[in-house]
């Protein structure tokens, strides 16, 4: 089951709720909705410019091939898109929120040993500071001419379906993008440039086909490390993601010549045998000019849970009914989203210059 905007576009009762992948989002258009969209054509009474088939189910074509197109945006998936899969989302503000606040703790207190007859008692320390990130609109659209409308209707061939799925794909790709490193201009901040969150030195750095294993191991192992020690043990990393070049060396790169175990499955070996916890590595293209400078690598170490950060999509992608403009039907389409807020930055870690 997955998690879409199922209002209908068309209706006089919109609702929001979960679509199953084998279901049908709600019907766009109504038979109201199909005499409006014919009689803008000129196709009135199923006649097609006057003379042709008089035939209601072809009348009918292009509303229904239309409302296909848009069914099939919304069961389209984007597996190479990262965001989503490596960051928890947060919808909770709705899709009229402009912004949303929250807070950033970081809490402190060590228990002490004693008996009951002790009244020195050691208390928990919470400090905290409010933190407020806009919500914006993701816009884009796509057309089809009178023309080409009438021409399906006329051929019974279907209509284009590329251009809807390119506007899809261009949205996820740009929200995808603003997860991964925000956007300045309207104060969104992404994964990778969090200014809360540490930066911890490499030992070695700037890798090569000439590092040893020894030496990536040696900088990945203090990019994890650096979390716990930083939060007295309460957290421990279960995610890392690096930069392209990075993962490929450390993927190929072996520790044990004979058994072909890499820098990356020794990474995962170890940090179970240390923590007991699953430490789960991967790419993503947005880590390779994401350092501070905007010029190099930045790997990143992080907690994977919505406690301690989620990002703010507060309205998946929606394609609005068809707007007449002159001689084309315009269908609008929208997302609301924000960046990524860290609950607890402390959760994670970023190391430049690998």
């Amino acid at each position: 089951m997955q998690t879409q905007n199922a209002t209908p576009l068309v209706g006089e009762k919109p609702a929001r709720r979960l679509i199953r992948k084998d279901e049908a989002p709600p019907q766009i258009f109504s038979p109201k909705r199909h005499r409006e969209v014919l009689r803008m054509l000129g196709m009135q009474g199923g006649i097609i410019g006057g003379e042709g088939r008089n035939d209601a189910g072809d009348t009918s074509t292009f509303s229904r091939e239309l409302e296909h197109v848009l069914r099939t945006l919304y069961m389209q998936e984007y597996p190479e898109l990262k965001a989503r899969q490596l960051i928890p989302i947060n919808g909770e503000a709705g899709p009229g929120a402009r912004t949303v606040t929250h807070q950033i703790w970081n809490v402190q207190g060590k228990a002490r040993l004693g008996n009951a007859k002790g009244d020195d008692i050691p208390l928990v320390q919470t400090t905290g500071a409010e933190a407020s990130s806009p919500i914006v609109g993701l816009r884009l659209g796509y057309a089809y001419d009178t023309d080409e409308l009438r021409e399906a209707v006329m051929t019974g061939r279907p209509i284009d379906r590329m251009r809807g799925d390119a506007c899809r794909e261009i949205m996820e790709r740009t929200a995808d993008d603003v997860a991964a490193v925000g956007d300045s201009e309207f104060g969104l901040v992404g994964l990778f440039k969090n200014s809360n969150v540490p930066t911890v030195s490499p030992v070695t750095g700037t890798w090569t086909a000439s590092t040893t294993s020894a030496q990536m191991l040696g900088d990945l192992t203090k990019l994890l490390n650096s979390i716990p020690a930083a939060t007295k043990n309460i957290h421990y990393p279960n995610a890392l993601i690096l930069g392209t070049d990075e993962y490929n060396l450390a993927a190929v790169k072996e520790v044990d010549t004979t058994n072909r175990i890499t820098v990356l499955q020794a990474l995962k070996d170890q940090w179970r045998a240390a923590t007991g916890r699953d430490l789960m590595i991967t790419s993503w293209v947005a880590a390779d000019l994401a350092d501070a400078e905007n010029d190099g690598p930045r790997a990143v170490a992080y907690v994977k849970d919505p406690k301690v950060l989620f990002w703010h999509v507060t309205l998946e992608f929606v394609a609005m009914p068809p707007q007449l403009r002159n001689f084309q039907f315009v269908i609008p389409c929208e997302m609301r989203l924000g960046g990524v807020d860290f609950i607890r930055p402390k959760a994670a870690a970023y190391m430049d210059g690998l």
